[in-house]
Parts: C-alpha cells; structure tokens; sequence
C-alpha cells in the first residue's frame, strides 16, 4: 500500500465503526420508544447489538451487512 491506499482503508474503516455505532443508539432509541416491538425481536437486536459491540471493542471493522440487518429490524 501506499501512503493515499493506507489513509483510504482507515478512513473506510473509521466510517464503518461510526456507522456502527450510531446504528447501536438508534436501536436502543428506537427500542425505548417503540411500544409494538414484539420480545423476539427485542431479543434478537440486543444480541446483534452485542455482536457489534464485541467487534467495535475488538478494534474489528463491522461489516456494513451486519449494520444493515440491525438498521432493517427498526
């Protein structure tokens, strides 16, 4: 790589660990304001806000994929 490829990938990388975590708060935003959300589905984006969570804190990159499926429960 050179010096522009390697600033390139951090700055994609810097932008997949934002998306991820402004995906986190507006799953829990969304979460405490909804009333319909059933438990299954509760459950299920508070363990793929745990899985995001353990990758950013890892200093792994989530992939968009991941973020898109939490965003699409909401």
């Amino acid at each position: 790589y050179n010096a522009k490829q390697r600033g390139d990938k951090a700055k994609e990388e810097a932008k997949k660990f934002s998306k991820a975590k402004s995906a986190i708060k507006m799953a829990h935003k969304s979460m405490e304001m909804s009333t319909k959300l059933t438990d299954e589905v509760k459950e299920k984006a508070l363990a793929m806000i745990a899985e995001l969570e353990s990758m950013i804190e890892n200093g792994d990159a989530p992939s968009e994929g991941k973020v898109k499926k939490l965003n699409d429960l909401f």
